[in-house]
Order: structure tokens, then sequence, then C-alpha cells
């Protein structure tokens, strides 16, 4: 009777049986029965309480109220779920406000929004002339592996004639409208677009599409817990978008920290060390992208076109791109500051 139970419930055959004692049979049968029968109330519960047919004392979850009242002691005020709307700080409050924002408004507002034309060669704020020469005094005398000029010459070359994306096809022209989100913060998008134009970020606007096969990628709306972060999707479009066309086997491989890493480490440098973080603004518009690409990376706004002219924050490439600049900084940093240091990708 047991073998035939062990059979039919775990799909093992009589010879095990024969090779432990009853005893042990019957309390691994016993076990596996509980588990299950444990496992099969749980799911139970948690689909009823995801239905909200199972309240929080059934599940053993604190219900908010008694979770405040334990912060009480904590905070000044007791904290409630009421929050009141964030009112977001405008980069270019000069850019007048529109009362609907899908649609064209005219040239009116055109005039007081920033314009910049399409860049001749690509763009970038870093001086590559005093990188070369701090890589070059790195290499003559004798500082750098290996590993390290190669991907510092590849730096060079791609400030200067801009960091391809490795596509794997030539992609058609498309237009993707935006998500809704962009229109219940359009304020917020509108101020966002025209920082990028007014940095150096992006190019535009233009009535027209400004280039052959133009795709036009939707803009999504991000609401944070200071600002609402307006960001190009370049993974729409399944099967045709900017991301799955990558050739993911010609990007350098980026190695991330973890906080198991981090905390040995600190361990290991003493009580004496130093610990700093260092966090480049809009990192990834330091690396441009190549004249020949840029058509991929365009968008719509307002009726009008525009094109992002570095590499594309949400863009699979971008981060491969980027690391090369950030891993080179250290490297430089460490050569000619003549100190030991440790750095950590998070």
């Amino acid at each position: 009777m047991i073998s035939l139970l062990i059979t039919q419930l775990f799909g093992q055959s009589f010879s095990l049986y024969t090779m432990f004692s009853r005893e042990r049979i019957l309390h691994y049968l016993v076990a596996s029965l509980i588990n299950l029968i444990s496992n099969i109330i749980f799911l139970y519960i948690t689909q009823n309480f995801i239905s909200g047919s199972v309240s929080h004392e059934v599940m053993g979850i604190p219900c908010w109220e008694k979770v405040a009242d334990w912060l009480v002691p904590f905070f000044p005020e007791r904290p409630s779920l009421n929050t009141t709307p964030v009112i977001f700080k405008l980069k270019c409050p000069e850019v007048p406000t529109l009362t609907r924002y899908d649609w064209d408004p005219g040239s009116k507002f055109w005039g007081c929004f920033p314009h910049r034309e399409l860049p001749i060669k690509p763009a970038t704020k870093v001086n590559i002339v005093e990188l070369e020469k701090m890589v070059s005094t790195a290499i003559e005398q004798g500082k750098f592996s290996p590993s390290q000029v190669k991907r510092a010459k590849h730096l060079v070359a791609n400030l200067k004639n801009g960091a391809p994306s490795h596509q794997k096809a030539n992609l058609p022209s498309c237009y993707i409208p935006n998500a809704k989100s962009t229109l219940a913060h359009g304020r917020e998008v509108t101020d966002a677009v025209a920082y990028w134009v007014k940095n150096g970020y992006v190019a535009g606007p233009f009535k027209e599409p400004p280039l052959d096969r133009f795709r036009v990628n939707p803009i999504i709306a991000v609401e944070q817990e200071d600002k609402v972060r307006a960001v190009l999707n370049v993974s729409n479009n399944t099967g045709e978008s900017f991301n799955n066309n990558v050739n993911k086997l010609m990007l350098k491989k980026v190695q991330m920290s973890s906080a198991r890493n981090f905390g040995y480490t600190i361990r290991k440098c003493g009580a004496n060390a130093k610990m700093s973080k260092f966090d480049l603004e809009a990192a990834y518009k330091q690396m441009p992208a190549p004249i020949n690409e840029l058509r991929l990376q365009g968008f719509c706004w307002l009726n009008r076109f525009f094109v992002e002219l570095d590499q594309t924050f949400g863009a699979i490439s971008a981060v491969a791109n980027f690391d090369q600049l950030g891993h080179t900084k250290v490297d430089l940093a460490v050569i000619f500051s003549d100190i030991r240091l440790q750095h950590f990708l998070d």
C-alpha cells in the first residue's frame, strides 16, 4: 500500500521501499502530504486576497492604520495615504503653458521655443583633445594594459565619429503615437523637450521629417517623486524596434557590481579608506550618435519633429557605449592621482 501511494504521488518505483525502512518512508510521505496541503491552502488564500475576498488579518498582514501607529514616534505628524499634488519645477519657464497638448499650438508658441539644426558631425561636451593627450601619456608610460589601451582608443573614435548601436538590419520608417501619459503631463513633457533642445541633446523642432526613412518613436511620461521624466521608447513596435534590432554580440559586456562585493571591499579597505559616489548628469548624452543613425532616433511632439543626437536613454547599446567612457575616466584618475582606487558600477 505504501509503495503504491509513493508511486502514484511521486512517480517512483517500488524499489524505493526496499531501500529504506518503513518508518523513513512513512515520515517522508507524511511530510510531503503536509507540504502539499500547505501549498494548496496558501495559493487559495493568496488568490482570494488579491481578489479582495480575504482580509489582511487572515493573511497575517497588518493594515496601514496599524503600520502608521508604529511610525508615529518617528514622525512629527501621522503619515496619511492622502497625498497632495507635487508641483514640478520647470527648467524652461519661458515656454508658454498650453490648454491642450495634442495639436500644433502655432507660430507664436514656437517663437518662444528653443531651436537647433541638425549637426554636420557628431558633437560631445567631452574635451577630446585633452582626453587624447592623457591617454597617449598613459600608453607611453606603460601604465595601460592592452585591454585598457584598446578601450581608450575605441572611446576616442566613438567620441569623434559617434558610438554605433550595431543595428542588424536596415529598419524602415515608422510613426508610433506617444503614450497617453504624455498628454496627462503635457506641460512637463514640453518642458523636458525644450530643455533637451536648449542643451544640445536634441535637434528640432521641424515641420516635416528632417531625414529620409525617418522613424518616429513614442514618448512615455514616467512620474517620479520630484519630477516627470520624459523617455523615448525605442523598444516599441515589437519586431522592428530599435532595441530588437541591436546585435548584442557586438556590444561590450557591462559588468555591474553587487551589494555583497561592495561590502567585502569596504571591510578589505579598512577604517581609513574613503568612499565617494560620482554621478554624472545626463551621462548618456556625453556619447554622440553617428550621423547615419540619427534617423532612427526621432520623435514627434505637438505635431513637430525632433531628433535625438546622443545615446538614447533606454537603448540597449547606450549602456555599453557609455561604459567605456566611465571606465577610461577611472583608469586615468588612478594613474594621474597615484592612489589605489576600487571602481564599482551601480
